[in-house]
């Protein structure tokens, strides 16, 4: 999928599977943001939601994703479905050899989690996970100062996820828990920040939000205390409920210094009066990330073109989990948990 230099790009098609909120997200970068990109398929169940969507970005509509994925046209496939089908529809997008973009997490078990990642690579095919953090350019950008040595030797990491309310209870009670459906995006982030690996978790939770999040063995507010590879320490807290609107931040404390990603406004207006100075918050995750969400499927259609491995794979998916896993289990124990590392294959190291 490579071309000369100053050669215009063929058209690369996308086939988008899910058009949910986050699917006619990447739906509509693919067709209007990315380009020589185009839709030829959106998959989708729901027959009125499916056809909208398609019609939107000029796409035929499906509810089997298989005619989609099978479609010689089709160059590679855009997972955005309920995290319980995401592993499957890696392993058929897999056997025909399509290159992959799947949301977070690949599945919410480790034991499907690593049968998607060795389908893909069995099959030699490209596969990004959706951690749209990780191309927020304050995450980038503060990655590079501590690759740099801004703080010198890492030695303490906090970060922060706050949603602005619950999602609803039904959605809730299938989402693997808040560790899985939330946190993950922060123990993704730890990772990537520091370049360390989390090694143990002790987390508490607690349901304060709603009563009903603690009747289906879940909490809605949550610490994760870590301990990193080279003896560094971290917490993680997350909450389903934050009054003032979405809430994420992340500090990377060392010897040296520290870096920190804050709050982002909406606007860059402040008003000053009498009862102090106040100022806007953006509310939810759509437009914090936004920019965000662009970027990750514009790397995604890049490394197609140029042939390199996506910057977001698999095993960064696999990790996450192991530590959301982890700390899901300390929460349910009240001990802490060592994160599991991925097996060897079989026949391996012998």
């Amino acid at each position: 999928m490579s071309a000369a230099p100053g050669t215009r790009h063929a058209p690369l098609a996308v086939a988008v599977l899910g058009a949910g909120r986050i699917g006619r997200k990447h739906a509509e970068t693919l067709a209007h943001r990315v380009e020589s990109c185009r839709v030829p398929w959106i998959v989708e169940p729901l027959e009125d939601v499916g056809r909208a969507c398609a019609a939107d970005f000029g796409a035929k509509w499906t509810s089997d994703p298989a005619e989609a994925i099978a479609d010689p046209a089709v160059d590679a496939v855009l997972i955005a479905t309920p995290t319980n089908t995401h592993a499957d529809l890696i392993e058929l997008a897999a056997s025909y050899g399509k290159p992959i973009l799947c949301e977070k997490p690949i599945d919410l078990t480790m034991e499907r989690t690593l049968a998607a990642i060795s389908a893909a690579e069995k099959a030699g095919v490209p596969l990004q996970i959706g951690f749209q953090r990780r191309y927020d350019p304050s995450y980038v950008r503060a990655r590079k100062m501590i690759e740099d040595g801004a703080v010198g030797k890492v030695e303490l990491v906090t970060a922060t996820s706050r949603d602005p309310q619950p999602a609803p209870l039904a959605y809730l009670a299938v989402s693997g828990g808040i560790f899985r459906d939330c946190s993950i995006h922060d123990f993704d982030l730890v990772r990537y920040l520091t370049g360390h690996e989390v090694v143990e978790v002790f987390a508490y939770g607690a349901a304060l939000v709603d009563p009903a999040i603690g009747e289906i063995g879940d909490a809605d507010t949550v610490v994760a205390s870590l301990r990193f590879d080279n003896g560094a320490l971290g917490v993680v807290t997350s909450s389903r409920r934050a009054v003032y609107g979405y809430d994420v931040s992340t500090e990377v404390f060392g010897s040296g210094g520290k870096v920190v990603v804050g709050e982002a406004p909406e606007t860059l207006v402040r008003r000053y009066g009498k009862d102090g100075v106040t100022h806007d918050n953006i509310y939810w995750f759509l437009q914090r990330f936004e920019a965000s969400y662009v970027v990750e499927v514009e790397d995604f259609v890049a490394c197609l073109r140029e042939g390199r491995a996506p910057r977001v794979t698999g095993e960064d998916g696999r990790a996450a989990l192991a530590i959301a896993d982890a700390a899901t289990q300390s929460f349910k124990e009240g001990r802490p948990i060592a994160v599991a590392k991925r097996p060897l294959p079989a026949g391996a190291g012998r």
